[in-house]
């Protein structure tokens, strides 16, 4: 058989069958893939691959077979080098950044275990990750504690944010990542908490009554932010104060730039009678000498 190509012909093989072809060998390390839904097992159905006798791709399918009694295709790859069989199996499954991190992380212990060249695993990259290696991002997720690794296993938070809050105790991040939250907002307040807490110089304990008490709040990003940054808090407080007092009753509004980084502020006018416009230049009239109290908090 030539070692570049898999074009041997189909079989059609029970699934008792290949068990019994999987225990005889007493080689099941490609079974690597979390248990899924597999193809409907019909004329459609993909062929089983196997190399040199054992099952190295299909256990799903396998699985599925037993409870009827139903035909599988099998593809003999026969004497293929590891990488070609492991290619072949990454493309037949097809998942590309869709790949769990229990999954790359059997991945890499296979590839381990089967000696790949590194040029080898570059070549399989691209297959689990489009972007960068996968390799790279399973470092930083075994790096993780356990309950952070846990949260990314489970989609909760991603592996940068989780890497940025592993200085946390584990009662904080559990408190955070049990919370009813939206993704976006367990990542702020992830991040934001390790800020505080490093700041700060809190406890085990002190972080974990922080985070509960951050979780519970109405508005936990608007109490975060007030937390990680008092005196931005108190600006903006006042900012919102000052245009009270100065704008009640019209739609007039002294707006101050992102996080009041600027020298300059915006006045935003709305008018649709000449008597508001009136009622606004008078307004204005009176803002002229206290403007200052707004571009002092800049």
């Amino acid at each position: 058989m030539n070692a570049t190509s898999d074009a041997c012909p189909l079989q059609l093989c029970t699934a008792a069958d290949l068990q019994e072809k999987t225990r005889t060998s007493g080689d099941a390390r490609f079974n690597i893939f979390d248990a899924g839904n597999p193809p409907a097992l019909d004329l459609g159905c993909p062929p089983v691959l196997c190399s040199q006798g054992a099952v190295v791709w299909g256990f799903s399918l396998i699985e599925a077979a037993q409870e009827g009694s139903a035909m599988l295709p099998v593809l003999e790859l026969g004497s293929l080098p590891p990488a070609e069989v492991l290619l072949r199996v990454l493309r037949r499954e097809n998942r590309t950044d869709s790949y769990s991190f229990a999954e790359m992380d059997r991945l890499d212990d296979l590839m381990t275990e089967l000696e790949l060249a590194e040029a080898d695993k570059r070549r399989i990259d691209p297959l689990v990750q489009r972007k960068g290696s996968f390799r790279a991002h399973l470092a930083q997720y075994r790096e993780l504690p356990t309950v952070l690794r846990a949260g990314a296993a489970t989609g909760k938070v991603d592996v940068r944010t989780a890497a940025a809050a592993a200085g946390l105790p584990s009662s904080a991040v559990r408190t955070v990542l049990n919370a009813e939250l939206g993704f976006s907002a367990r990542r702020i307040i992830l991040s934001r908490l390790a800020e505080i807490c490093l700041r700060d110089e809190l406890g085990d304990e002190q972080a974990g009554i922080l985070a509960a008490e951050i979780v519970a709040a109405p508005d936990p990003a608007a109490e975060l932010q007030q937390l990680r940054y008092p005196e931005l808090s108190r600006r903006q407080q006042r900012a919102a104060e000052l245009n009270q007092r100065d704008s009640a009753g019209l739609r007039m509004e002294v707006q101050l730039p992102h996080n009041l980084e600027g020298d300059s502020v915006t006045l935003v006018c709305k008018v649709r009678t000449p008597d508001e416009f009136r009622e606004i230049l008078q307004r204005l009239d009176s803002l002229h000498g206290r403007i200052h109290e707004y571009l002092d908090l800049l």
